[in-house]
């Protein structure tokens, strides 16, 4: 699995964090970003196929050794939370999941749009109201991931990751 990162979450990373060497084009890409949600640092991934959203929310420097684990756990929780991840399927997704690269941005404007579009769908919901955290936590583990994408010609990525995961777990 080959994560690509905004320029801003590679500063926060650092350089020395990402993978070095060459990397197979693959269909397991995602596309990372960081943003603020309260002056509360936040990491925002999308799935490139699927446009499937994870985020890791509150997040600070000392975390930066174990954001694949992070991710890992968040992308089991999200599933999860989805009903799309069964209890038999959670080993198969952990193994997915567990040769995970970090590399700088592929400039994907369609990823970067989708993700773009899901920061700002968790930023307009915290600010509906009082700026609190929980409402948006509460926004990425219900709704994130129902709204259809005119991307995969308004198709849910809900679905669409159930459908890869099928693929995965067959």
């Amino acid at each position: 699995m080959i994560i690509h990162c905004s320029a801003k979450l590679k500063e926060f990373v650092g350089s020395s964090f990402l993978s070095k060497g060459v990397f197979s084009p693959s269909e397991d890409i995602w596309n990372a970003h960081l943003f603020l949600i309260n002056r509360k640092k936040c990491i925002a991934f999308v799935h490139s196929r699927t446009r499937y959203g994870v985020v890791l929310f509150d997040l600070r420097k000392a975390d930066v050794p174990m954001l694949r684990s992070l991710f890992e756990d968040a992308l089991v929780m999200q599933l999860y939370r989805d009903q799309i991840l069964g209890e038999s399927q959670i080993n198969a997704v952990r193994k997915y999941a567990s040769s995970i690269h970090f590399l700088p941005t592929n400039n994907d404007k369609s990823a970067i749009g989708s993700l773009n579009d899901i920061i700002f769908r968790l930023t307009y919901n915290v600010f509906e109201g009082p700026i609190d955290m929980n409402r948006a936590k509460n926004y990425a583990a219900s709704y994130m991931n129902c709204s259809p994408s005119g991307t995969l010609k308004y198709r849910i990525p809900r679905e669409m990751m159930r459908e890869m995961l099928d693929e995965i777990t067959a």
